[in-house]
């Protein structure tokens, strides 16, 4: 079987105060995923020292054979997350500090497990308010946010926080030339998600749902997009 290939890159400046934006001169991480028969290999180049580090390895969970790497890996808190695939799905995670990998199953209740469903479905991990995990399936012009709990009380788990209809939000007129927004991409500093649509890109803020039209324009074909920003130091 053929091997995948995959990864990030990070800023690995965690001093405190430190504000991600104007990172160019910070020491940076960069996280390779092999994704093989049996599971996943991961492995981290830490620009402070030039090198690296040891590989970590997780065999594939019950029924989850494949990484989509249509859906944008996003960074949560100290970890990089990616979506899984399979008889089941879930979520990948590759925590910095520790450098090791695990898995979280997702909800039945917010997945249709058939064959190939997912090919009508978009999916997005984004950082939770609190510093957890939501997951946000979107189908046509409705979207559901779930929320991971982490904890060793009874409440842990996912739990659905909110439901949203894009086609009201962001005031798209109904009809036979508007189709189903597409997900581009995802900006972790702003918790704020790409949408392109038959009328222009949008910029939707979740926690807020506070949205904005870019005067970009862009494909509704486009996959996906990475965004980033430029900073200058002051008085430059």
């Amino acid at each position: 079987m053929m091997w995948e290939m995959n990864g990030a890159v990070v800023c690995a400046a965690s001093e405190q105060g430190h504000v991600h934006g104007s990172c160019y001169s910070d020491p940076f991480q960069v996280i390779l995923l092999r994704i093989g028969r049996h599971g996943i290999l991961a492995c981290v180049y830490t620009s402070e020292t030039c090198a690296w580090g040891n590989a970590v390895s997780l065999l594939w969970p019950h029924n989850i054979r494949g990484v989509n790497f249509d859906s944008p890996n996003t960074l949560v808190g100290n970890s990089v997350c990616w979506f899984l695939i399979g008889r089941r799905f879930g979520i990948l995670k590759f925590d910095l500090r520790s450098q090791s990998l695990s898995a979280i199953e997702l909800p039945s209740d917010a997945v249709e497990h058939a064959p190939y469903f997912w090919i009508n479905y978009q999916f997005l991990i984004t950082p939770a308010d609190d510093g957890g995990i939501n997951f946000l399936c979107l189908s046509g012009f409705s979207a559901q946010v779930w929320k991971w709990k982490a904890s060793c009380d009874v409440g842990a788990g996912w739990r659905l926080g909110s439901k949203v209809d894009l086609n009201n939000l962001l005031s798209l007129e109904a009809g036979v030339d508007t189709r189903p927004p597409h997900i581009l991409g995802m900006a972790e500093d702003d918790n704020a998600m790409f949408l392109v649509t038959d009328v222009g890109v949008f910029m939707l803020h979740l926690e807020s749902m506070q949205f904005k039209k870019l005067s970009i324009r862009m494909g509704y074909g486009t996959r996906i997009c990475y965004p980033f920003r430029s900073f200058y130091p002051a008085g430059i």
